[in-house]
């Protein structure tokens, strides 16, 4: 019988897979290189790694960074736009407003346009924002402005109408009119992705979906017909930004959801561990071997919001609230012009890599700096499958970096890893003085390849009393995964007071938005005894701007407007530190069709004696540290024990990752298997 689930996280370096034998309750843990050129051979290359019989898993669950690259690299479709006649340059002209990082830069020049002005084109055609039909559409004048965006290569259509998302008529007439003509054209619709106002938002998000659409279609279309050849007959889920996961249909039709998928899967992991180790407030930390991304889990519930940016590009759907930088291990180490060491964000990526991987790298980068310092043993880099080679990588950093800066290489890998360092902890400083939290009030969770490596300085310097490394940290955003449910994003716009809302037509407005859920839902599979849909609005003070998300109760008739009033302030004040007189107003409406899937449980591992776990110790390792050299003891972490205790110096490897204990700091293992370190303790 079908047991076995699997997950894949496709990384800018590695592409990770945990396979879950629902029989066993065991789990295998795979780590192989990414094939930046063709990722789907990474994750053939991970099956046949593992040995993984297709035929006997249930459920296959993914997450890419396919989509996100294909926008930042500017590999996508070439794209046009259909848009209401005198709103041709919205997407050009934007907000008019300055990235935060660039505001007071005079040289700022914005990244190139996705469709430049000769593909986006106007139509006659005019609906209001009550919804009324003011001019009706043409089909002979939209079949002339698609067969000039045909003449000019396009293989991608975003249809953004004014006002669209209170009457999508005059939007789904131009699909099925594309459809009636060319057929082979992909098409995405500003309402399908969105039923919000701000015209510039929504058609950002169209535009971004129709750049990816071709290419994570024929990405999909491909992974499954080679899952298909190896007899895969199981569920094909694909991971949300915003959390949870969704069909292979809705992937193909709706990239745009997929496109931070790889991070996810990682707070998922995060808020399904929180809520069994005693620890409901984390600060996740992973970092693989190109960016760095940081969230909040804030009362076992990962941190989100209604909107995000890609390349100054706004993406107006829900999505976990993560800060990326780029400084992963194959970040660069470089000196400016006025003689400054930097780091990153340039990455060496999976091709050629770090120097120390022998595969032509040769600029110097975090990994090659770790490994001159002691942190990362050379001989048992991914288990031992990778050999490095620190004389290349201390050759790299002294001809680099050392020698024009006047130093020794340990001196200038410390400088390396201290940068990279404060700029890790700068993001995640940025994050929780943002939403107004106290670090003393979290745990940092580290995890990705080299998370570990980082997570006790970071906390040391951000003051964050506890740091929590799980079990194979390597392969924990591939983990994350298999703890999701299937879930659908619906929303409304719906402006008006708080005091003058009406029951009725709110509850007309949720049940549609419900049953758009059931009916998805429906078609992936889920039984009605496993749906949920959770309901919220977003909210303001009259004249605002920005909102605040409000959870909303199941029952319509049992709404207590003061309630959602002092739970509307409450949530402002967190966010902006302060309240005002003004009367607060709905502005969305949302619902949240939910999927429930089986999870996997988390395995208690033996217990054992307190104190240090003589049994794991491998030996010792000389580490560059604070100016000088000192002594770590080095540990298996797979011959550790729950109760095991110690203290630093040390370091625990496994074959995914290596933990880093600092002087002055102590770690226990718990029933898990999580290492939990207490800094300072």
């Amino acid at each position: 019988m079908e047991s076995l689930s699997l997950a894949i996280d496709i990384g800018g370096t590695f592409t990770d897979l945990v396979v879950f034998d629902e029989k066993t309750k065991k789990i295998n843990l795979i780590k192989v290189p990414t094939i930046p050129e063709k990722p789907s051979i990474g994750v053939i290359n991970g099956v046949d790694r593992a040995a993984i019989d297709l035929s006997k898993v249930s459920l296959f669950i993914h997450g890419t960074t396919l989509p996100v690259n294909a926008v930042l690299e500017r590999r996508g479709a070439k794209t046009g736009i259909i848009t209401t006649r005198g709103f041709r340059d919205i997407f050009e002209i934007r907000r008019t407003n300055l990235p935060e990082k660039d505001m007071y830069n005079l040289l700022y020049e914005a990244p190139p346009i996705l469709v430049p002005r000769y593909l986006r084109l106007e139509i006659a055609e005019r609906i209001n924002a009550q919804g009324e039909v003011i001019e009706k559409m043409v089909e002979h004048e939209v079949k002339e402005v698609v067969e000039k965006l045909v003449r000019e290569g396009v293989q991608s259509i975003a249809v953004c109408l004014l006002h669209s998302y209170a009457n999508p008529t005059h939007e789904i007439e131009i699909r099925d009119i594309i459809g009636k003509y060319h057929p082979e054209l992909s098409v995405s619709l500003s309402h399908i992705m969105c039923r919000e106002y701000r015209e510039f938002e929504r058609t950002s998000t169209a535009v971004i979906n129709a750049y990816i659409q071709p290419i994570v279609e024929k990405y999909l279309e491909g992974l499954e017909r080679d899952f298909q050849d190896r007899a895969f007959d199981g569920r094909f889920l694909v991971c949300r930004s915003g959390g949870g996961a969704m069909g292979i249909k809705v992937a193909r039709e709706a990239p745009v959801n997929a496109v931070l998928s790889g991070p996810a899967g990682g707070l998922m992991g995060a808020s399904h561990l929180s809520r069994r180790i005693d620890h409901m407030n984390l600060l996740t930390m992973d970092m693989g071997g190109t960016s760095f991304d940081t969230s909040l889990i804030a009362n076992g519930e990962p941190e989100t919001k209604s909107e995000t940016e890609l390349e100054t590009l706004p993406i107006l759907l829900p999505v976990y609230d993560i800060r990326t930088i780029g400084a992963g291990g194959g970040s660069i180490a470089w000196i400016d012009s006025g003689g400054l060491l930097k780091v990153g964000p340039q990455s060496a990526g999976a091709d050629p890599g770090p120097v120390c991987y022998g595969k032509g790298g040769t600029e110097p980068t975090v990994t090659d700096s770790a490994v001159n310092l002691g942190y990362i043993d050379p001989d048992f880099f991914l288990g031992g499958d990778i050999r490095l080679n620190p004389e290349a990588a201390e050759r790299s950093i002294r001809a680099k970096i050392a020698t024009p800066l006047g130093m020794e290489v340990p001196e200038a890998s410390q400088g390396i890893i201290s940068i990279v360092g404060a700029n890790m902890a700068g993001a995640c400083r940025e994050i929780m003085m943002e939403k107004g939290y106290d670090p003393r009030d979290f745990a940092v969770l580290a995890f990705g390849g080299a998370g570990p490596v980082f997570g006790t300085t970071i906390a040391e310097e951000l003051g964050i009393p506890i740091v929590v490394i799980p079990p194979a940290p390597g392969n924990f955003s591939a983990f994350g995964m298999l703890m999701i449910d299937v879930t659908h994003d619906f929303s409304q716009t719906y402006v008006e007071l708080l005091e003058r809302i009406t029951v009725e037509e709110i509850e007309e407005i949720f049940e549609s938005l419900r049953e758009k859920g059931a009916r998805i839902l429906s078609e992936e599979g889920i039984p009605e005894n496993r749906r949920k849909y959770l309901r919220s609005i977003d909210m303001r003070y009259k004249g605002q701007e920005h909102t605040v998300n409000v959870q909303f109760p199941d029952q319509i008739p049992r709404v207590n407007k003061q309630a959602l009033e002092k739970d509307f302030e409450r949530l402002h004040e967190r966010r902006y530190g302060h309240r005002m007189p003004d009367p607060p107003q709905i502005v969305h409406l949302r619902v949240k069709a939910i999927g429930l899937m089986d999870k996997p449980e988390l395995r208690e591992i033996e217990q054992g004696k307190k104190g240090a776990p003589g049994r794991a110790l491998k030996g010792k390792r000389q580490v560059f540290r604070d100016g000088d050299f000192t002594t770590y003891r080095i540990f298996n972490r797979e011959n550790l024990l729950a109760g095991n205790r110690l203290s630093g110096p040390a370091i625990i490897e496994e074959r995914t990752s290596t933990t880093v204990v600092h002087p002055s700091q102590s770690m226990e293992v718990d029933r898990y298997g999580n290492l939990i370190i207490e800094i300072g303790g």
